[in-house]
């Protein structure tokens, strides 16, 4: 009888844990009309301030 008790102790205490939710993990993905090595430093400039204006939309969205 003990050693049942024991058993069943063990049982309870060796059971997983239920898994708590992860977050979504979305890419966001932002296309360029050229590779960086082909284009000008104002090309690079815009591009590098729109890809920023996407990432905080994107961060804002998800606040929400």
């Amino acid at each position: 009888m003990a050693i049942a008790l024991i058993d069943l102790g063990k049982s309870i205490i060796a059971r997983p844990k239920p898994a708590k939710s992860q977050p979504s993990r979305t890419i966001h993905w932002t296309k360029f009309d050229k590779p960086l090595e082909q284009m000008t430093q104002a090309e690079r400039v815009a591009a590098a301030e729109r890809l920023a204006d996407e990432m905080l939309g994107v961060i804002k969205d998800k606040e929400k």
